[in-house]
């Protein structure tokens, strides 16, 4: 299970899962109906946003508001006025052949200002109760006077419905005056369903043309965006004030507005030619035209004193209403946080006469998961993928996707789709994706510095772990450079410590010398006893790959040279190590079992290096490198000199080798001369020239005070001069042991 779990965090599939889960709670969030709050606060916060950005087009229908204003108020006195007053103002508007008159007022009391009202507030001192009744009487009643200006024209009154619940059993509501017809299914189970109406006097009702609520929809934040086409109470449904003004204006005084309905919910509202796309409970989404005060307002005074020619109102809409703060009609919308209530009536009237609907229909929903179901799917399969720049691009595409989509939808087809909740989902998705991706990554991370932390240098560690690509453990072959370093005389002198002492020692030289190898970029292959096996130019690439194995091959032997007299304090022999190194094609990777494996190198350069760190002894040299390796030190400062040609045992193709010296810097003027001289000796042995070559390598040893490498080519001068080579000899020497 814990083998499992680990491999699952280290695997690609680990961010995608995490993106699964994610895109799933997202999409489940869109299922719930009505929707979380927070979800519904997004779309809101994208819709207010399309529809400042982009406000419907006016009809040209003229649609305006006769305003009860603060200057009217001032003018004509408080509200509510005198209903005679009110006759007066509606006679004056029909006058000038208004398509329909809409009151945005609720004329639900009797005129308290009518002739027969005033009695009881007349003192029967002033004049004879008989006399006053008969002069009341004979004066016009306010609310009769109202009555006839409506029946004069083409009115609209209103009225609000109350949803609240109600002991008791209330009255009938009156039957509306436009009845809808029904086309589909039942729209009863779909529409809001009110309690009772608050409606207007019998005797105006009785003379008006139609009949509307003015209910608003107001959201959970207090702003009014759609409204409603019909409200269902008792067993009839009735329309708003928007949609019986529509109705009048349009000529059809005696015909019915059409309701579909389909499966899921009301689908549209039709009056007249008119249809008007409504949501599933026959809500309309109102295209706002701007903000406050976009249609014309007329004060009302100006109205009743004749300075607005009758001619204003030709042919229009017109809402009679108020604007002003103290008689309470005021709304928030999506452009504004005071917004005249009459207005909003205007622009339902002037969006229904203009044909510039906003849509919301059910399959929107569908779309929305869709299209978040797609990018979502894109950024799980895509981001574990490719790199952090590229996720990023590519999550920002999406996003810029996401808003073009909901931008486009309603710029062109004005289709309200929600582009805010996908557009945070995206990101968020992104986000986990990313941070689950980062997880993996620091894990792998911290398997690599694990992994090569003992065998590389921290700085190549860090190195590795900002560019992980640049790993290969599956097995590649490359041209690398390996290095075997022993302690010569290792077996004897250890049979002579203690296993403690052994280990003590062992981890004092192998300390400094892993150091210089990890300093120099090298990897530190494995421990042989007292053998170290290295390579270069893996896992990381390292141009420079044989100049540093060779660089930590002196430091090597120089650390050695600081440390021999410390151990030679403590009793043991003077150490010397012996160091081969050669470069070539070799193949390295992960090798081993299922169950265990090691990051190391094969092939026959790898051989090759052994058998030089085992020929350093016979040569008596520090460090012996190939002539493969020697290729590369041309533009260095490391100094080397010729040794041998040799056939190493297992390999027919002779090598050339070198002793590898010093860096320029610290070679002295007579090891120059020595090599100098060494050279020229070497010269005349491969000249077949015998004699000389003999006096040459044995007055070196002489002068070196002993040199193993003058004895051997004296030696082997003195052997060719008593039985000389055949005559193809190549001065290739063949070793026949490693």
């Amino acid at each position: 299970m814990g083998k499992s779990l680990d491999r699952f965090l280290g695997s690609r599939l680990f961010p995608r899962v995490v993106g699964g889960v994610l895109l799933g709670a997202a999409l489940a969030l869109t299922l719930p109906d009505p929707a979380p709050r927070f979800m519904e606060a997004l779309r809101l916060l994208s819709y207010d946003t399309l529809c400042r950005l982009y406000p419907g087009k006016p009809s040209g229908t003229p649609v305006m508001i006769v305003d009860i204003d603060l200057a009217s108020l001032e003018q004509v006195g408080q509200w509510p006025w005198p209903r005679d007053i009110t006759a007066a103002l509606l006679s004056r508007i029909h006058s000038g052949g208004p398509k329909a008159v809409g009151f945005d007022i609720v004329f639900g009391e009797p005129d308290r200002t009518s002739p027969m009202n005033l009695l009881q507030g007349i003192s029967s001192s002033v004049m004879p109760p008989n006399e006053v009744t008969r002069f009341l009487a004979s004066l016009p009643d306010h609310d009769a006077l109202l009555a006839e200006s409506i029946g004069a024209g083409p009115t609209v009154l209103s009225y609000p419905f109350s949803f609240d619940e109600v002991d008791g059993e209330l009255p009938p509501a009156p039957p509306p005056l436009a009845r809808f017809v029904r086309a589909g299914g039942d729209p009863m189970p779909h529409i809001p369903y009110a309690s009772f109406p608050d409606r207007n006097l019998p005797e105006l009702e009785e003379r008006a043309s139609g009949i509307g609520f003015f209910n608003m929809v107001m959201f959970s934040d207090g702003i009014v965006r759609s409204a409603p086409s019909l409200i269902g109470c008792g067993e009839a449904i009735y329309p708003s004030l928007a949609m019986e003004m529509l109705r009048i204006g349009s000529g059809l005084d005696k015909g019915n507005p059409i309701v579909k309905t389909a499966e899921k919910g009301i689908e549209a509202v039709r009056v007249g030619d008119i249809i008007i796309p409504t949501d599933r409970h026959g809500n309309i989404w109102i295209n706002f035209r701007g903000g406050a005060f976009t249609f014309p307002y007329v004060p009302a005074w100006k109205v009743l004193t004749g300075e607005v020619p009758e001619s204003t109102f030709k042919g229009a809409y017109v809402l009679v209403g108020t604007s002003a703060a103290g008689l309470m009609d005021l709304r928030a919308t999506p452009f504004d946080s005071v917004f005249p209530g009459v207005e909003v009536h205007a622009h339902l009237i002037d969006m229904a006469l203009s044909g510039d609907f906003l849509r919301k229909p059910d399959w929107v929903q569908g779309v929305e998961r869709v299209y978040l179901f797609l990018i979502g799917v894109v950024l799980i399969v895509y981001l574990p993928r490719i790199g952090s720049l590229k996720s990023g691009l590519l999550a920002l595409s999406m996003m810029i996707l996401v808003a073009v989509v909901g931008w486009s939808s309603f710029t062109n087809y004005r289709l309200i789709i929600d582009s805010v909740y996908p557009l945070l989902a995206t990101f968020a998705i992104f986000s986990a994706m990313t941070f689950a991706n980062y997880l993996r990554e620091e894990r792998e991370k911290g398997k690599l510095r694990g992994a090569f932390g003992q065998y590389l240098s921290p700085v190549i560690v860090q190195e590795l772990a900002k560019h992980p690509e640049q790993l290969s453990l599956a097995g590649e072959e490359r041209e690398m450079t390996i290095l075997f370093s022993d302690i010569r005389g290792f077996t004897s002198f250890s049979e002579a410590m203690t296993p403690e002492a052994l280990t003590r020692f062992l981890n004092e030289y192998m300390t400094p010398m892993t150091h210089h190898i990890m300093d120099c970029r090298g990897y530190v292959d494995k421990y042989i006893g007292d053998a170290i096996m290295a390579f270069w130019n893996a896992p990381l690439d390292d141009p420079a790959h044989a100049a540093n194995a060779c660089r930590s091959a002196l430091l090597m032997q120089r650390t050695l040279v600081e440390m021999a007299p410390t151990w030679v304090e403590k009793g043991l022999p003077e150490v010397h190590i012996g160091i081969g190194i050669n470069t070539g094609l070799t193949r390295v990777g992960n090798m081993g079992s299922d169950q265990r494996f090691n990051y190391t190198v094969i092939g026959d350069s790898v051989n090759l290096a052994s058998r030089l760190e085992g020929l350093s002894k016979r040569y008596g040299a520090g460090i012996i490198v190939s002539e493969f390796t020697r290729e590369h030190l041309k533009k260095t400062n490391l100094i080397t000199r010729r040794l041998d040609r040799v056939r190493v045992k297992g390999k027919a193709e002779p090598v050339t080798i070198y002793e590898l010296l010093e860096e320029a810097d610290r070679i002295t003027g007579e090891q120059v001369v020595e090599m100098e001289l060494f050279d020229e000796a070497l010269e005349y042995f491969y000249d077949r020239d015998f004699t000389t070559a003999l006096a040459r390598f044995s007055r070196l040893d002489k002068n070196a005070g002993g040199s193993l490498l003058c004895r051997m080519y004296a030696g082997r001068a003195l052997a060719y001069q008593a039985s000389p080579p055949p005559d193809d000899w190549d001065g290739v020497f063949t070793l026949t042991e490693k």
